[in-house]
C-alpha cells in the first residue's frame, strides 16, 4: 500500500514577500492619487459654488439698497460703523450672510457681514458696504469709520480676503456686462478698473495669498 507523503506549502519568502509589500504600497499610492484628485475636484466645485452664491448675493443686496434708499439722496448719514447692522435690520442683506452676534465684530451692535469664505480674524466683517464719494472716498476700501456722506448717489460693495483665483474670477463675474446693471466702478486691490474687468486684467492684479480686495460701486437708481 502506498504511503503518501502530506507536503507543506512552504511560505512565500525572499523576493516574493518583497513583491508583495510592494504591490501594497501601489496600491495605497494609487488611493492617495485617487483621493486626492477627488478632494481638488471637491475643492473646485465648492468654490465655484459659493461665488455663484457671493454673486447672487451682491446682486440682491444692490437691488434691496435701491429699493430702500433709491428715492432718497443717499444711504445715510451715519458712520459705516451703523450701517451694516442697519441694513441687516431692514433686510437689505441676508441673514445668511451674518457673522454670529458672539464673534469680534467691532461695530456699535457687533454685526458683521462675511463673505462665504469668511475671516473671522476681520473686526469688521469681509462684505462692506459703505456711501461712495467720489473724488473724496479713499479707494482702498469702505472705510468702516468714515462718514457715510448723504449726499452721494453711489454705494459700494467689498468683498474682502480673497484668494488669487476668486479674486481673478469674481472680478470678471461680476463686472460682466450681463450680471447687475448700474455698475459705475470697480477697484482691484485699491485700483480702479473700469468695468467689464477682464479676466487676463485680473490675472496680473490679483496677488497669490487671501489677501486681495474688491470693490464695486454702484449709482443709487
Amino acid at each position: 500500500m502506498p504511503i503518501f507523503h502530506r507536503r507543506s506549502c512552504p511560505e512565500r519568502s525572499g523576493p516574493e514577500a518583497a513583491f508583495s509589500l510592494m504591490e501594497f504600497t501601489v496600491v495605497l499610492g494609487v488611493i492617495g492619487l485617487i483621493l486626492g484628485l477627488l478632494w481638488a475636484f471637491v475643492s473646485v466645485a465648492w468654490d465655484m459654488a459659493r461665488r455663484e452664491i457671493m454673486v447672487e448675493n451682491v446682486s440682491t443686496v444692490v437691488t434691496n439698497i435701491r429699493s430702500t434708499y433709491g428715492g432718497q439722496t443717499g444711504m445715510s448719514t451715519q458712520s459705516t460703523t451703523a450701517l451694516v447692522p442697519a441694513l441687516f435690520a431692514n433686510g437689505t442683506i441676508p441673514y445668511s450672510m451674518q457673522r454670529p452676534p458672539a464673534s469680534n465684530c467691532t461695530n456699535l451692535h457687533n454685526l458683521c457681514a462675511d463673505t462665504p469664505w469668511e475671516n473671522n480674524g476681520d473686526p469688521n466683517g469681509t462684505f462692506q458696504i459703505c456711501s461712495w464719494a467720489y473724488g473724496t472716498q479713499s479707494p482702498l476700501d469702505c472705510n468702516p469709520t468714515a462718514p457715510a456722506g448723504s449726499s452721494s448717489q453711489f454705494f459700494g460693495i467689498e468683498l474682502k480676503g480673497l484668494s488669487q483665483d476668486n479674486c481673478i474670477k469674481l472680478a470678471a463675474q461680476i463686472t460682466g456686462s450681463t450680471t447687475i446693471r448700474g455698475i459705475a466702478g470697480s477697484y482691484i486691490n485699491a485700483t480702479s478698473y473700469p468695468p467689464p474687468i477682464l479676466v487676463q486684467t485680473a490675472k496680473a492684479v490679483c496677488g497669490s495669498g487671501y489677501t486681495n480686495n474688491l470693490i464695486f460701486v454702484y449709482s443709487l437708481q
